[in-house]
């Protein structure tokens, strides 16, 4: 649980730092030549977004197996 933890917070820096650069990315979306810098900022983005519904469910998932006890058996 510590881990998760760790990685929830190392998630919210990484959303909070991709956020405040998110205006300046934006700008090269526009220039041809910086587009990949887009599709890597898009992607890192995405990622980090998508990790605590993922952590949650597999949370959710062992908590329910836990809780049914032997009834899965």
């Amino acid at each position: 649980m510590i881990a998760i933890a760790a990685m929830l917070f190392l998630r919210y820096l990484w959303l909070t730092f991709l956020i405040i650069l998110a205006p300046i990315v934006w700008l090269f979306w526009v220039i041809p030549a910086l587009e990949s810098q887009w599709n890597k900022w898009w992607n890192k983005f995405f990622q980090w977004v998508f990790f605590a519904p993922a952590v949650s469910f597999f949370i959710y998932l062992a908590l329910a197996i836990v809780a049914k006890g032997n009834d899965f058996a």
